[in-house]
């Protein structure tokens, strides 16, 4: 075959809807809820078997009653098992593990993305169970659905902790605003560490907050009783610090007593919440980076730039990269390759227009910010021999960037090719247009995984995780290679 009109979608709705006539086909359409879903059958060409759709419950006696009215189906069309195919939406949390227990049960279960199914029922102007059954039966037809995405393996634990992680993240930053509007209601300047002499948010500051700190409470605090207290939080330079403090307090404006009460009440409230969150924030992106060591995606720290939480998204968002994923396919779902429009005939050109909208924010976020920090970031081997300081991304990203071309844009495609082979081949980011001799490679490759050993150290400190990890199986290769080649020891970083 030479092709299709039919984007690439599930494998397994394209072999059956080729290889078998609408009238053998069951294809059955569910809008899920949270307690009830709505189902309807009907053939491969959309014609429905029943009048009415059917109620299922969102439980175990519902999926019994829908395995046997399938059955039922099947059984009086004659059709194969095979030749089923049960649709929905992106699954809700409330509805994934319905739809896997089906996909268990031997069904070809696929989804379709909730803004396409919207945008191909027969009425956009109204909405009911039975027109979302059709928008969703319409994306099936025309191959506009993709495989029920796995839960089970790590990528999808990945995902959810670095999900979680964001979540938490933006909490806490709102968290912090609101601290910062209470304090300069009650204590101007406390915040400010060229005023106050605190770090703000620091371990310091959060409990003198946590205490009620006000204008007042530290007039009356003898000085050597501040001292103390900031000894015990490990501040340097504590009399400097208590002596700004007492100067602060002192020239500010005190608020009055009773909308002070309230408000160091809330105050003590909101910070209760921020430090509950920092925890939670550190357990999510500890758990994540674990199961991040696992995987390929911990040698993407060997580039400059791509730190934890980069490393973190990428594996999150683009999962398990294999060669069946192509580079052009993976530009475009991270909205790096800018949108173009062509009409009037084959003579004319087609117009360029800006980077789409419509892709993955996360992905496109951490490219472009790496690539232009790749800019003014040198190679961490440069720091042992100057020769290794410039590598090829940061050189890439100076010529296009010298020529007044679209360097954040253009680096960030190069960077992602580079990412993609390094995933498929389990390797490190190398100088590939260097020809280094065998002790500017020794340095070279040792720099490179003390380097990533530092960015995994804050957040990992047990052997037991770097001896399992992909870090480790990289880098006893590294050593072996080099040993039977040049006959050099690498120092061991993991």
């Amino acid at each position: 075959m030479k092709g299709t009109v039919f984007t690439k979608g599930s494998q397994q709705v394209n072999t059956i809807l080729l290889n078998n006539p609408p009238n053998k086909v069951i294809l059955i359409p569910v809008d899920f809820a949270k307690e009830k879903h709505v189902a309807r059958c009907c053939f491969g060409d959309g014609s429905y078997m029943t009048k009415k759709p059917i109620v299922v419950f969102n439980n175990s006696r519902g999926l019994e009653f829908l395995d046997t009215h399938i059955q039922k189906t099947q059984k009086r069309y004659d059709i194969s098992k095979g030749s089923i195919i049960i649709a929905t939406e992106d699954p809700h949390s409330y509805a994934v593990e319905f739809f896997h227990k089906l996909r268990g049960l031997g069904y070809c279960v696929v989804q379709a993305n909730a803004s396409t199914a919207k945008n191909l029922r027969k009425n956009t102007f109204s909405s009911s169970d039975t027109i979302d059954l059709d928008g969703i039966t319409t994306a099936v037809i025309t191959r506009q659905v993709s495989d029920l995405k796995d839960i089970s393996n790590i990528y999808a634990a990945i995902k959810n902790y670095y999900r979680n992680y964001s979540r938490y993240v933006k909490e806490r930053t709102r968290a912090m605003n609101q601290i910062t509007k209470l304090m300069d209601q009650i204590f101007p300047g406390f915040l400010s560490s060229s005023q106050s002499g605190l770090t703000p948010f620091s371990k310091s500051s959060l409990n003198f907050m946590l205490k009620g700190v006000s204008p007042e409470s530290i007039k009356k605090m003898k000085k050597s009783t501040l001292i103390t207290r900031l000894k015990k939080d490990r501040i340097q330079k504590c009399e400097v610090v208590a002596e700004k403090l007492k100067e602060l307090a002192k020239n500010t404006l005190c608020t009055n007593d009773f909308l002070k009460e309230h408000l160091i009440e809330s105050l003590k409230n909101r910070v209760g919440s921020y430090t509950h969150l920092q925890t939670t924030i550190e357990v999510e992106i500890n758990s994540g980076v674990k199961l991040l060591l696992l995987t390929p995606y911990a040698l993407l720290t060997s580039i400059p730039q791509i730190g934890i939480v980069r490393a973190l998204t990428l594996a999150a968002e683009f999962g398990e990269i294999t060669t069946e994923k192509k580079f052009t396919s993976m530009c475009a779902y991270a909205g790096i390759v800018p949108r173009t429009f062509q009409t009037g005939g084959p003579d004319k050109a087609a117009s360029v227009y800006k980077l789409p909208k419509k892709c993955n924010h996360r992905i496109k976020n951490v490219l472009l910010s790496a690539a232009f920090d790749l800019g003014t970031t040198s190679h961490p081997a440069g720091r042992e021999l100057l020769e290794l300081k410039s590598h090829r991304l940061q050189d890439h990203f100076n010529r296009i960037e010298h020529r007044c071309g679209k360097s954040g844009v253009s680096t960030a495609r190069v960077m992602l090719k580079i990412m993609r082979k390094m995933l498929v081949t389990h390797s490190i980011y190398l100088p590939y247009d260097k020809d280094l001799n065998p002790n500017e490679l020794k340095i070279y490759i040792e720099s490179t995984f003390k380097a990533i050993r530092n960015k995994f150290t804050p957040y990992i400190d047990s052997k037991a995780d770097f001896g399992n990890s992909q870090l480790k199986s990289a880098e006893d290769e590294w050593k072996t290679n080099i040993k039977e080649l040049y006959g050099i020891d690498l120092t061991s970083k993991f």
